[in-house]
């Protein structure tokens, strides 16, 4: 890629992160493509791998695996592989450090010359985040092919940043799966009238307005929106207002 000056470089990471985050408004899958595909206005790269794994006796054991613009087959190349892929011991090494790794090079193992020959790729820029709790690191390589600019350490540097928003960017979207799902299996739990006064909240209204709207005394409105955060789990109006315009699964 062509170098950008400092200040420019800045605010299009700063529009980049923006981006991501409305993007972790989508469902998972449609989220990686999407933000992949952004990430390489500002990065390019021509496939990648994004997932999370444990390490199990010394080696990755993969949790889930989005590929981009990589075929199914991949994978069960990798899988032949993972014990010679020297990336594995070199991301651990510095985790949160991105690393350059030339594919065709001799002394990245005969293991990734093969990889990279099977699947038309000359280099990869690497980084991964480890979960202190969990233990489990989210990966996300980036590949080019034969005859695409080398990787640089400019290159590395936007990596290295961009990844802890990536790792915000997936939890986010996982907690609102997880606020979505809860929310599908709650509202059916709802009286008619509970869904009446939380259709209400749900537009911004006030106690007094749901009341009006409803021919409801303000007091009986304040006995349905008890018994909705019950059913719900939430602890205020605003949380309703997110779930009732929470996009169903």
């Amino acid at each position: 890629m062509s170098r950008i000056e400092p200040l420019g470089l800045l605010q299009a990471f700063s529009t980049l992160i923006l981006d991501l985050h409305r993007l972790a408004q989508q469902d998972i899958e449609h989220f990686h493509r999407h933000a992949l595909t952004r990430i390489s206005q500002l990065l390019p790269f021509d496939s990648a791998w994004w997932g999370r794994a444990a390490v199990i006796e010394g080696l990755p054991e993969e949790h889930s695996s989005y590929l981009h613009h990589l075929p199914p087959g991949y994978l069960t190349h990798w899988q032949s592989i993972r014990h010679l892929d020297v990336t594995f011991g070199r991301v651990h090494a510095v985790p949160g450090q991105a690393v350059i790794i030339d594919m065709r090079k001799p002394a990245s193992g005969a293991g990734l010359n093969w990889l990279g020959e099977q699947h038309g790729i000359s280099e990869l820029l690497c980084v991964i985040h480890i979960d202190p709790h969990t233990c489990l690191s989210d990966h996300l390589t980036l590949y080019r092919k034969p005859g695409a600019p080398r990787f640089t350490e400019q290159d590395c540097l936007l990596l290295n940043h961009l990844m802890l928003h990536l790792v915000a960017a997936v939890s986010a979207n996982q907690t609102r799966t997880l606020v979505v799902a809860r929310v599908n299996r709650a509202l059916p739990l709802l009286s008619p009238r509970e869904n009446d006064v939380a259709q209400g909240f749900g537009e911004g209204k006030t106690y007094k307005e749901v009341a009006r709207d409803l021919g409801l005394a303000p007091n009986t409105v304040r006995h349905h929106i008890r018994a909705i955060y019950s059913k719900l789990g939430v602890k205020d109006k605003a949380h309703i207002a997110h779930l009732m315009h929470a996009p169903p699964d």
